[in-house]
């Protein structure tokens, strides 16, 4: 019955959001209050849902096929007081599943931010949390914990920056980020960490030239629950020395570019440091009227809430094209490659514990196709699937998964 009552469900609100949108259709002559309100429902299925083989699967007493209904509904307010702004933003949603009943859980993301206008100086401040089911690809340990599948992560963080000098030319810059990141379940709190964010920087924008920033900055990551044999919580520390810059070359082409040299320095013992350049880029490329086109790449460092290591090394490639069929069709399709090298499995440094499945380095590759249909101007619906492949060191975190999802948003 609740199987039922699940698809039931998703195909209900899905049917009913058009009466929905003529029904909410505003008033000639109505005024914009700075409030968004979009809800959307989705239902999907997934060939391989647990993101691991049938053997691994069926240990976690997980069902690897399974469908879900997705409800969300999000809220953005902005608003202008003077010379200064405000911004709020909310999303809420569910997921239910079909089978895995455990793995339901809400989805929760907010965030809010100020901007003050103090001449000559501009500083703001923001915040933001979220909490969601861990991505099931992701959780796994070295100590062989398969149980510890149904994990809600909550993140938060507050930061501020400040900017100073004339709309145009240079503008030194310095900020500050604190973040805490936490596990609910009792296996993966281990992975639990704090990450203290500081940066100054150098920036001079021009309308003809675009915006080049220079900028130093160091990233302090401890684990709360970690604790080395000196009795120091274990992480690391790491700095970055770089430069980035972005420009509209055109009307059709915009483009930006980052490259910093860093160096990290692991707290936990036996595990070797990082020294070496990193980079991103990014270019939007409007070929065609009805043609766009999006290509990405970068190296970056970066430390994972799901995964027990120190920190990896992650490279990036992706590539878009999105094309206007028709004033209300929309075809979109992409590729992506991601690479990550892991560091440090935690918990070798422990006298007596010895890793099982230690994740040393992986590779997924990702293809999607999607269709938007504009219903009216405020119903939209989207058909997508998409394909994933994942290869690891070890056989435990390999997977294939097939994916289509129907969905429907609502413009309120």
């Amino acid at each position: 019955m609740r199987n039922k009552l699940i698809i039931l469900s998703g195909a209900s609100l899905v049917s009913a959001l058009p009466a929905m949108a003529y029904a909410q259709a505003p008033a000639a002559g109505g005024s914009s209050s700075g409030l968004s309100i979009n809800a959307s429902a989705e239902v999907r299925h997934d060939s391989n849902i647990a993101r691991t083989s049938a053997a691994t699967a069926a240990l976690r007493g997980l069902s690897r096929s399974d469908q879900k209904f997705s409800p969300n509904l999000n809220l953005s307010l902005g608003r202008s007081i003077g010379a200064h702004s405000v911004s709020l933003s909310s999303s809420l949603g569910y997921d239910f599943h079909r089978h895995n009943t455990r793995l339901d859980r809400e989805r929760i993301q907010a965030g809010a931010s100020v901007a003050l206008s103090m001449s000559p100086c501009a500083p703001s401040f923001n915040s933001s949390i979220s909490r969601r089911q861990s991505e099931l690809g992701e959780v796994a340990d070295a100590f062989g914990n398969l149980q510890t599948v149904s994990n809600a992560e909550t993140q938060w963080s507050v930061g501020g920056t400040i900017a100073c000098g004339k709309s145009f030319g240079l503008r030194p810059t310095a900020g500050i980020t604190y973040q805490d990141n936490s596990n609910s379940s009792t296996q993966r709190q281990g992975t639990n960490k704090r990450i203290t964010t500081y940066q100054v920087g150098l920036g001079y924008l021009h309308p003809s030239i675009g915006d080049i920033q220079l900028f130093a900055q160091q990233r302090e990551l401890r684990f709360k629950n970690q604790f080395l044999p000196t009795g120091e919580q274990n992480g690391n520390r790491q700095r970055s020395y770089g430069v980035s810059f972005s420009r509209n070359i055109g009307a059709r082409l915009q483009g930006s570019a980052s490259v910093n040299w860093s160096d990290v320095e692991s707290r936990q013992p036996g595990v070797r440091g990082f020294s070496g350049v990193n980079w991103s880029a990014n270019l939007s490329l409007k070929a065609t009227p009805r043609m766009q086109i999006q290509a990405g790449l970068g190296k970056s460092i970066t430390s994972s809430l799901a995964i027990d290591s120190n920190y990896n090394v992650s490279t990036d490639y992706s590539i878009g094209a999105s094309y206007a069929v028709s004033p209300r069709i929309n075809f979109n399709t992409g590729y992506s490659h991601t690479k990550r090298r892991f560091e440090g499995a935690l918990g070798v440094f422990t006298p007596g514990l010895a890793p099982v499945n230690v994740l040393t380095n992986d590779k997924k590759n990702s293809v999607y196709a999607s269709v938007d249909y504009m219903f009216s101007p405020k119903l939209k619906f989207i058909l997508d699937g998409g394909h994933d492949a994942r290869s690891a060191n070890a056989a435990f975190y390999d997977y294939k998964n097939n994916r289509v999802a129907l969905r429907a948003e609502l413009t309120l």
